[in-house]
């Protein structure tokens, strides 16, 4: 663990560096689910009780971990043209009702309600390359009016208030800023998009947004002429996305994909926007982007009138990314794998997957040179078979005795309980 991170993991009651390094250890290999009792089984001197100690319990703060890992993704894509800070959410299925903010809720990834967590995140990106710098937990309206169950679950009180994703998006930005990343972009699909007020607060940031949008959004072709904002845009000059037709179409390579260049038909023409809080109408290019699958997609950019149309297809080609990184995360560095139910594990496991995809960020990067194919699944490989070392055959067999003790123990403290319940039952039976 380098110098940047290793001081992070100091507390009063000593230093969790050791635990720090096998769980990202476990994290960054192939072991089976990222199930830390399996990284207990296969990393030298890791230990299951202790892992679970140190990502539940331990007092260290994953906000400085994050900044820590902000600073090192800004040192690689940050300060270019293209820098651009990603938005999106990310949802955990999870069974039962204890996992902190977990609720019947929409699951994007299953494109239903489900039962599960869902996670606000942002992604510094740049020329194909992205990588997480900061996570925010949403908590639905039924933790939020039962204070007493998010206070089980270790919610800290100033947390337990109502929060859009949109505000938690907005958090995020501020976090970003505040970490002194270097970006001119902020990107994000049209669940975020819509708010037109959290487009006029990203322009007011001095950044240039790049938000996809629902193709209903009212929209108008020159300047809006009323003085005050009307209360429906029925009637007002106003024209659904979709209805408007760009000035100028052509094909446009956006990004290098697994199977060859992909191409999008793109085209781009200016109009204004009016944010429901009042403020002037602004002016923006609304870029419309048909893809090879035949969907299409609208984008509000509020770039200057002279940038070319290549420029915006490709920034808004770059929301990809985070997508990408979400999908590394949850398939090479156990993003979705926590076994944690309270707020602080939540927070310590997303902390420490940004660590993760921080080092597969720059080892890519050291590598591309010689190896430009270099992905996520090659490198855990790679380090599945540097961190595990092949067990004796009395090694194994130990495993699989300690496995057979937890088993028991497990089926013997259910015994127990059925054999309380059941006087209770009989009990409750006589007296009908």
């Amino acid at each position: 663990m380098s110098n940047d991170f290793a001081p992070l993991f100091k507390t009063r009651n000593g230093c969790a560096e050791q635990h720090a390094q096998s769980y990202l250890k476990g994290l960054l290999s192939q072991v089976q689910g990222k199930n830390m009792e399996r990284m207990a089984e296969v990393l030298p001197k890791a230990k299951q009780q202790d892992l679970q100690q140190f990502v539940s319990d331990s007092p260290w703060d994953e906000r400085a971990v994050w900044d820590a890992v902000a600073a090192r993704v800004d040192a690689q894509l940050g300060g270019k043209e293209d820098s651009m800070l990603a938005g999106d959410e990310s949802c955990f299925a999870k069974q039962g009702k204890k996992s902190v903010g977990v609720a019947r809720q929409h699951n994007g990834r299953l494109g239903k309600t489900d039962n599960c967590q869902v996670g606000v995140f942002t992604a510094l990106v740049q020329d194909g390359q992205a990588a997480l710098v900061g996570s925010r937990l949403f908590l639905p309206d039924e933790w939020i009016s039962d204070p007493k169950r998010s206070l089980a679950a270790g919610v800290p009180k100033d947390e337990i208030r109502a929060r859009s994703k949109i505000e938690l998006f907005k958090e995020l930005i501020a976090q970003a800023i505040e970490q002194g990343l270097r970006f001119k972009l902020v990107g994000c699909d049209s669940f975020y998009g819509r708010d037109q007020g959290l487009l006029a607060h990203i322009a007011q940031l001095g950044r240039v947004f790049v938000a996809d949008i629902p193709r209903d959004t009212r929209l108008w072709t020159s300047r809006p002429k009323c003085e005050t904002r009307p209360q429906s845009l029925a009637g007002s000059g106003a024209q659904r996305a979709e209805q408007i037709k760009p000035v100028q179409t052509r094909q446009i390579v956006v990004r290098d994909g697994e199977n060859g260049p992909v191409r999008v038909k793109a085209g781009a023409r200016r109009v204004w926007f009016w944010p429901p809080l009042g403020g002037e109408p602004m002016s923006c290019w609304l870029l419309v982007t048909e893809h090879a699958d035949g969907t299409c997609k609208f984008t509000l950019i509020n770039a200057p009138a002279n940038t070319a149309l290549e420029k915006l297809a490709g920034w808004q080609g770059q929301r990809f990314f985070i997508e990408q990184t979400f999908k590394n995360g949850k398939s090479h560095a156990g993003m979705a794998d926590y076994q944690v139910r309270k707020w602080r594990g939540w927070q310590h496991h997303m902390a420490l997957v940004g660590m993760a995809l921080l080092f597969m960020l720059e080892e890519r990067r050291l590598q591309r040179r010689e190896w430009s194919q270099l992905s996520a699944a090659d490198i855990t490989e790679l380090l599945h078979w540097q961190f595990t070392t092949r067990p004796s055959r009395e090694a194994v067999i130990e495993r699989i005795v300690q496995r057979h003790r937890r088993r028991a123990k497990a089926t013997a403290s259910k015994r127990s309980a059925d054999n309380q319940r059941r006087p209770s039952m009989a009990k409750k039976n006589l007296t009908k």
